[in-house]
């Protein structure tokens, strides 16, 4: 597994919040791995971020647009199911 730098910790730190439960901890662990892993490969950059309303609507901001996708179709753009 490649060696992770400074942009893995700041991730980490981001996507990291100390009063959720464990698994959602674990799974922005992963999440922050898997990120700093594309943009080691592929030379990507952060552009913008992706946030869950509490009725698990998913939103993507980038660049100050902002596109907000139901729970059930991001689910399904996620898994393949589309």
């Amino acid at each position: 597994m490649k060696s992770f730098n400074k942009l893995f910790l700041q991730l980490l730190e981001i996507v990291t919040d100390k009063e959720r439960s464990l698994y959602k901890e674990r799974s922005n662990i992963l999440t922050a791995v898997k990120t700093a892993e594309i943009m080691e490969r592929d030379g990507s950059v952060v552009t913008g971020f992706v946030v869950t309303d509490k009725y698990g609507n998913v939103g993507i901001i980038d660049k100050g647009a902002v596109r907000w996708i139901d729970k059930a179709k991001f689910y399904g753009m996620m898994q393949g199911d589309e």
